[in-house]
């Protein structure tokens, strides 16, 4: 498994949510609520990863 392979993986993560509609929480934290407080945080740092690595790395890359 490459580097990239498990960085996509380990990702999308904080996007697996679990239950009802109304009482989702986070499959691998289930103390964690999806959407709210801590949860958002945590997804925009995620973002923000996934920015840096798929598209400034690349484009650092090719024009240096």
């Amino acid at each position: 498994m490459g580097f990239g392979r498990c960085l996509r993986e380990k990702a999308l993560v904080p996007l697996i949510c679990a239950g009802d509609p109304g009482e989702q929480y986070l499959k691998d934290n289930p103390l964690m609520r999806c959407w709210e407080g801590e949860h958002l945080v945590l997804l925009a740092w995620d973002v923000l990863a996934l920015f840096i690595y798929f598209v400034l790395t690349p484009g650092l890359i090719y024009y240096t």
